[in-house]
C-alpha cells in the first residue's frame, strides 16, 4: 500500500495587539463597531490612496468574534512574470477592477479587547487595518462613529524588559502611548492633563542623556515604560531605547516592533501553495484564547 503523503507545510507568525477606540471623549462599543463593518458590502470595504489599494473584502462574524482577510496592493494595469529557468520576463495584463494583492489573516474579539494579526512581509500591518476600519465605520454609520479613532497596539513580549535590563547605559528613550480605552488617567494626572488638554489620540516621550551620562534604569521615561509593561497593558503604540550593553562593542537600539508576543505556527499548504485559511484562523482563535483577559 502506498505511503500517505503529509501536504506541504508553510510557517505563519502571528502577532497579538490590543485594541484602543475611542469616539469622541467616550470608549467605543466594539460590538457595534465591529457588527457594522462585518454587515457592510465587501465592495465597499477599501480604500485606495494614490495607486495603493488596502482592503478587507473578508470579514465574517463566528460566536462573537470577527474573522478577516485584509489585502494590500497596487492598482497597476499589469504584473511581470519572471521565469527563473530561461530568466525571461513576460508582462501580463490585469482585467479591470482586479489587482495582484498580499493576503494577511486574523481573527478580533470585541470583549477581549485583542486582535491577532498575520505577519505578512509587505502584507497589511495590524495598524493599516485599524485605520481602514476607523475610515469604513465614520463613512457607513456617521451618526455613531463620525468622531471614532481606532488603535491597534501590540502585546509585548516578556523579552523586551529582559532586554531592556541588559543596558549598561541608556542614552536615549522615545516612547508613543496610545490613548487607553478608559483615557489619559491611566497613566497619572501629567499625561492626563496632556492628552486630555490637547485632545490628543496618541502622546509621544523622549528623553536624551547627559554628555557622558545615562538616563536612570528604573526610574522617569524607562520606569514608565517598564511599569506599563510589567502591568500588562499594552498601551504603548512604538518605544525605542538607545544605549549600550557588556555584549555588544557599540551602541543597541532596542526596538518594541522586534518584541512583538508572537506565536510561530505551522500550517498546511492548499494546491496554490498557500497556506490554509482554516487552519490558519483556527490557530489564531487559540493563540486569542491564550490571552489573558486584562482590566484596564
Amino acid at each position: 500500500m502506498p505511503k500517505i503523503q503529509n501536504p506541504p507545510v508553510k510557517r505563519v507568525k502571528l502577532e497579538a495587539f490590543s485594541i484602543h477606540g475611542h469616539v469622541g471623549d467616550l470608549p467605543a462599543d466594539y460590538a457595534a463597531l465591529f457588527k457594522v463593518i462585518s454587515e457592510m458590502e465587501p465592495a465597499r470595504r477599501k480604500e485606495q490612496v494614490g495607486d495603493r489599494v488596502t482592503a478587507i473584502p473578508e470579514f465574517r462574524s463566528e460566536d462573537g468574534r470577527y474573522f478577516f482577510a485584509a489585502h494590500v496592493g497596487t492598482a497597476d494595469a499589469s504584473f511581470s512574470l519572471l521565469d527563473l529557468n530561461a530568466a525571461t520576463v513576460e508582462e501580463r495584463p490585469l482585467e479591470p477592477g482586479k489587482i495582484v494583492t498580499r493576503k494577511t489573516l486574523g481573527i478580533i474579539d470585541p470583549a477581549k479587547r485583542v486582535a491577532v494579526v498575520q505577519f505578512v512581509q509587505n502584507g497589511a500591518r495590524a495598524g493599516q487595518i485599524a485605520l481602514l476600519i476607523e475610515k469604513l465605520a465614520r463613512q457607513i454609520s456617521p451618526e455613531q462613529f463620525a468622531e471614532l479613532s481606532l488603535e491597534f497596539t501590540p502585546v509585548l513580549a516578556e523579552e523586551f524588559l529582559k532586554a531592556l535590563d541588559e543596558f549598561n547605559t541608556i542614552k536615549s528613550a522615545s516612547v508613543r502611548f496610545a490613548r487607553p480605552n478608559y483615557d489619559w488617567e491611566e497613566y497619572g494626572e501629567t499625561f492626563q492633563a496632556l492628552g486630555k488638554d490637547s485632545r490628543a489620540n496618541t502622546l509621544e516621550v523622549a528623553a536624551n542623556a547627559r554628555r557622558n551620562d545615562s538616563l536612570s534604569k528604573n526610574e522617569g521615561i524607562i520606569g514608565l515604560l517598564k511599569d506599563t509593561v510589567q502591568k500588562g497593558r499594552s498601551m504603548i503604540k512604538a518605544a525605542t531605547v538607545v544605549g549600550s550593553t557588556s555584549e555588544a562593542a557599540g551602541p543597541v537600539k532596542l526596538k518594541l516592533d522586534k518584541h512583538i508576543e508572537t506565536k510561530q505556527i505551522e500550517v498546511p499548504t492548499t494546491d496554490s501553495g498557500q497556506p490554509d485559511e482554516s487552519e490558519t484562523h483556527k490557530y489564531a482563535a487559540q493563540f486569542l484564547d491564550e490571552r489573558p483577559t486584562v482590566e484596564e
